[in-house]
């Protein structure tokens, strides 16, 4: 089954250069040459991102084209003070193919305050449909005028929020935060991500007070995009069968060990 997914990915987005959201670019890569995948692999990124991989390009004979975001930015979103070159033609073609492959009409991409060059992506189908990933940010006004009315926004919740104090100062946001840029852009539909290791299992203020469908993401979850809505439905229930995991967990380990 991972070889059917890794070989129907054309097309990746990365919004900055922290090891959590890059690191396993190359073993997709490398997997596509083990597959016998030869069309190059279109990558859209930070400048800095491009020449780390462009390192391991040649030792490990990796197939992708590099597309630098900075030539994708909203016009709701702030002007860095430098640009890069302006794309070779081939990764302007290797972008249009790839989103003719995968139904999309627009890319655009938002900085956000993170770290430097840390960006949100706005993406937008053939079919009508608006997807907001907002990687890693604090909340972002910028990033709720460029994804005004999405279907479904994807947004950082790293913390709870009675530690916004905490969210600020490591430039993150809040499960309540999150909602509130849902609110101002209008969202349909939200999906949470990218949870502090403090809680594990579900964030308790998940879908606190929020007047959308609200879905939590785990890892390797596959969610259309008609589907959030109805998938939250089960929300309620999947913290009661994950809150009776945690307690049995509580239980074995304050158990006295076995003579």
């Amino acid at each position: 089954m991972w070889s059917r997914e890794v070989a129907r990915i054309r097309l990746v987005l990365i919004s900055h250069i922290h090891a959590d959201h890059h690191v396993g670019l190359v073993g997709i890569l490398e997997a596509r040459l083990r597959l016998g995948l030869t069309d190059p692999l279109c990558i859209v990124g930070p400048p800095s991102l491009e020449h780390s991989l462009e390192e391991l390009r040649a030792p490990l004979g990796l197939l992708y084209t590099y597309y630098v975001n900075l030539h994708l930015l909203s016009a709701a979103s702030p002007r860095p003070t430098a640009r890069p070159p302006a794309p070779t033609v081939v990764a302007q073609e290797s972008l249009r193919k790839a989103m003719d492959a995968t139904g999309i009409d627009r890319v655009e991409a938002v900085c956000v305050p993170h770290c430097f060059n840390a960006f949100a992506y706005v993406v937008r189908t053939r079919g009508g449909r608006s997807v907001v990933f907002s990687g890693d940010t604090r909340p972002s006004e910028d990033l709720a005028r460029a994804g005004q009315g999405a279907d479904v926004l994807l947004h950082e919740a790293t913390f709870e929020h009675d530690m916004v104090a905490e969210a600020r100062k490591k430039m993150h946001s809040t499960t309540v935060e999150a909602l509130e840029v849902a609110d101002r852009m209008g969202a349909t539909d939200v999906v949470l991500n990218h949870f502090s290791q403090r809680y594990p299992k579900l964030p308790v203020s998940a879908s606190a007070s929020s007047r959308r469908a609200v879905m939590v993401a785990f890892d390797l979850m596959c969610l259309p995009l008609d589907k959030v809505g109805a998938v939250a439905q089960f929300l309620p229930a999947i913290r009661c069968v994950l809150e009776e995991e945690e307690e049995e967990e509580e239980s074995k380990a304050s158990a006295p060990p076995k003579e």
